[in-house]
């Protein structure tokens, strides 16, 4: 099938489109940044013409949304920025479906933080733009919802917290400063490799029953300590930090993530996180999930 990928310069549409593409299927990629790839086509979400000529001009068969802003601290800063492209972005999208694709796929990356009683702005916009993709599913159209939780790998930028601490945990190695600068540490997460989460999203499309919210995450919980502890012992140094308080946040816990649904369809996480941290330290700096 024909497949768009939105949000198609950023680090998860790297890894998805090489996953689509050895499954056979064909692939164009959309993002407002310009990409050097010859399946790409440049379109801003947060202009409703340009995202209908986008999916006229391509006539998918079906759409991965993953396009948002979705680096946390940015989606804080700006609250209309979030809304116009996190909420609004998608609406123009599933409009465009309806004006020119009707019978298209829809895939939407949303996200676990919005299983949490206390929701953040980014996860208040995902649960607002869950709430458009559910009623374009009542008017008859293909929907599912992807709820996946945190997710990392070799190539995701360092502005991450896992990327991060290899970054960090290299410096030191290579003599460039004398522990970690950390955050707070005491905060759960659920780490899934993004090349688990791309196949979830492949099976979704590929499973002619999926409908519905699907909950993606590897269950295994740690503390962001437990993490940077993973961390300096890939890489083979002291897991020694300084708290910056830049860095701090409150201290939080994910959600626990129901994955039945998608389990039933034969998705298990395969890449444990200390196979995920080893390969990012092998990689660092180097390109990965190149384009076909």
């Amino acid at each position: 099938m024909k497949v768009l990928v939105t949000g198609g310069a950023g680090f998860v549409a790297r890894y998805l489109c090489a996953e689509l593409t050895s499954a056979g299927h064909e692939v164009v990629l959309s993002d407002v940044i310009d990409l050097d790839a010859p399946n790409f086509i440049k379109a801003d979400l947060s202009n409703s013409a340009e995202i209908l000529d986008l999916v006229d001009s391509t006539r998918p068969d079906a759409i991965v949304h993953l396009g948002a802003i979705s680096f946390v601290p940015d989606a804080e800063r700006s609250l209309e920025k979030l809304r116009r492209v996190n909420l609004g972005g998608t609406e123009a999208l599933l409009e465009a479906v309806r004006q020119s694709v009707p019978k298209a796929k829809f895939v939407f990356a949303s996200t676990a933080m919005v299983l949490g009683g206390v929701l953040t702005p980014y996860a208040a916009m995902k649960l607002a733009a869950e709430g458009a993709v559910a009623l374009f599913a009542l008017e008859g159209h293909s929907a599912v919802i992807v709820r996946p939780g945190n997710h990392t790998g070799p190539g995701q930028s360092e502005r991450f917290v896992v990327p991060a601490f290899v970054r960090q945990a290299l410096d030191i190695k290579a003599g460039l400063r004398d522990c970690f600068a950390v955050g707070n540490l005491d905060s759960v997460r659920d780490f899934t490799d993004v090349r688990d989460v791309v196949r979830a999203y492949r099976i979704l499309l590929e499973s002619e029953d999926a409908k519905g919210a699907y909950g993606v995450c590897s269950g295994c919980r740690m503390s962001m300590g437990q993490i940077l502890e993973l961390v300096a012992k890939a890489i083979g140094v002291s897991h020694a930090f300084k708290v910056d308080e830049r860095l701090w946040r409150p201290t939080d816990v994910a959600q626990v993530v129901d994955t039945s649904r998608i389990a039933a369809l034969g998705w298990r996480p395969e890449v444990p996180i200390e196979e995920t941290i080893r390969e990012m330290a092998a990689t660092f700096g180097r390109p990965t999930a190149e384009m076909p």
